[in-house]
């Protein structure tokens, strides 16, 4: 069904109606075929000759065909594809996303070569060897100290350990502390020389009983101590005395003491 609109008398009119947006196309020439028009859309035949509008219809059907030497018109449908446009300004960074889910873990390594030990010699030294010497107590320890032996030690870093043990003897009167000093120079008042010292805590009661009995109760006394020996060496000098509590003058039986360095292996 084909419904007739109207005729436009110039081509002025084709040229109108274009511009207020519906756009428009035209037949090749007075010979082409009929072709297929979208229904509803506006067209008509324009004359060749005087190049006016005629027979505009809105077309329901397939297809129009104008008289021989017009040319076809007609609106409202989609043009051939433009250009591509120029690219567009880059957007704003977007938010971070959610972080991943943890990896699958990696395979275990394979061991490390071993480290050095950390010790490069250790020795013992028996400085009480063949008779139980009496240690005097009480009054000065730069008059009164006994020196029990001396241990000699080459350039580097050593780790000293001081063990002995102790009991009291017929002379050992009130609460008795022995200790152990250990010295690399000469002894002073000032104590400057000395390196460490072990003892704490009282002998056992020196009850004349328990003397003359011959039951001996050692008390064991222990400490060390980490020392740096310069190059060319040096010899410690051990001595042993003993505080006492009443001040007065007295002894205890040193039984043994044992001087134990061990060579340190420090980083280069």
């Amino acid at each position: 069904m084909k419904k007739r609109i109207g005729v436009i008398a110039a081509v002025g009119a084709v040229v109108a109606l274009a511009a207020s947006g519906g756009g428009y196309a035209l037949a090749a020439d007075v010979s082409a075929p009929a072709v297929s028009i979208p229904a509803g859309t506006l067209h008509g035949c324009v004359s060749g000759s005087t190049r006016v509008l005629e027979h505009v219809y809105e077309s329901n059907t397939s297809g129009t065909t104008c008289p021989s030497g017009s040319f076809l018109v007609y609106w409202g449908v989609t043009g051939p594809k433009g250009a591509t446009g120029a690219k567009g300004a880059t957007g704003a960074k977007g938010a971070p996303g959610a972080p991943g889910a943890p990896g699958a873990p990696g395979a275990k390594g394979d061991p490390g070569a071993p480290g050095p030990s950390g010790v490069v010699s250790t020795a013992a030294t028996q400085l009480v060897t063949t008779s139980t010497p009496a240690i005097e107590t009480g009054g000065s320890f730069t008059s009164r100290k006994t020196l029990v032996g001396t241990v000699t030690l080459g350039a580097g870093t050593w780790l000293v350990d001081a063990d002995f043990t102790a009991t009291p003897n017929a002379n050992t009167t009130g609460d008795v502390f022995p200790q152990l000093f250990v010295y690399n120079g000469p002894v002073n008042a000032s104590f400057t020389n000395d390196l460490f010292n072990v003892g704490a805590g009282a002998l056992e009661d020196p009850s004349p009983t328990i003397v003359s009995d011959g039951d001996t109760i050692n008390s064991y006394y222990s400490g060390e101590s980490e020392i740096t020996v310069p190059a060319g060496g040096e010899t410690l000098d051990v001595y042993a005395f003993g505080y006492d509590s009443d001040t007065g003058e007295g002894s205890y039986a040193l039984n043994s003491a044992v001087i134990t360095a061990t060579h340190l292996q420090t980083a280069s």
